[in-house]
């Protein structure tokens, strides 16, 4: 039996081919050449391609190949562009959704802000507010005497010596109050009577650690103490 080695030539040129024998009992290994791009990432075959670019570049025995090291490298580099293009639009939309939901989480906050506010200008009249697009739940007013505000929190005030407060709605409340101390157990000072779930404390020393309380007032008189919430003063 014979194989046939092909030359640089056309298929159809046979005369320019070479012939091999090979004896009957002769056997033939026949290697495969490795890549090593199977199973491999998109983003992992550029550095492989590169690396075989870079060895063969100089190569005259390489020079006739069908595949030219040129056209590698042009498709190595375009194929990288699109990759980092395709990163570029994956980060900038992981960034136009963080922003969106950072926006979206301040407006939830705010517009529950407002319609407080608003529920406060109006004392609850459910036409005004119905009015201005808000909704409006009327519940009977609590009796006796009222809960302590919850999720009583203190932060840095926007001038020097203050410390600004918020806490939770108080349903049935008339007004609220809130004190002040230089230490948990007292002597408490008053600083805040009226009606928004918000106020602030100025007069203070800057840097100083204050204790801050407050409570509502209703028709059975004022009701019981939040928890304790302590700042330094800005």
């Amino acid at each position: 039996m014979y194989r046939l080695w092909k030359d640089i030539s056309p298929d159809s040129n046979w005369d320019e081919g070479t012939w091999d024998e090979v004896l009957p009992n002769q056997s033939i290994v026949m290697k495969r050449v490795k890549v090593g791009i199977n199973k491999k990432k998109d983003a992992e075959i550029p550095p492989l391609v590169t690396s075989v670019v870079t060895a063969a570049t100089g190569k005259v025995e390489l020079a006739t190949s069908p595949v030219t090291l040129a056209s590698l490298t042009t498709l190595v580099g375009e194929g990288q562009t699109l990759l980092d293009e395709e990163a570029a639009t994956r980060d900038a939309w992981l960034a136009k959704r963080t922003a969106r939901i950072e926006k979206f989480r301040t407006l939830r906050t705010d517009i529950k802000r407002f319609a407080e506010f608003a529920n406060v200008v109006y004392s609850g009249n459910k036409l005004q507010l119905q009015a201005i697009g808000l909704d409006v739940v009327e519940l009977g007013a609590p009796v006796g005497v009222l809960p302590a505000p919850g999720n009583l929190r203190t932060v840095g005030g926007m001038l020097d010596g203050t410390v600004g407060l918020r806490w939770s709605y108080t349903r049935g409340r008339d007004f609220y109050e809130a004190e002040c101390a230089e230490a948990a157990a007292g002597p408490w000072t008053s600083f805040y009577r009226g009606k928004l779930t918000s106020g602030t404390c100025s007069g203070l020393e800057p840097g100083k650690e204050y204790f801050f309380r407050v409570r509502a007032h209703g028709p059975a008189g004022p009701g019981a103490w939040s928890d304790i919430s302590k700042k330094r003063a800005s």
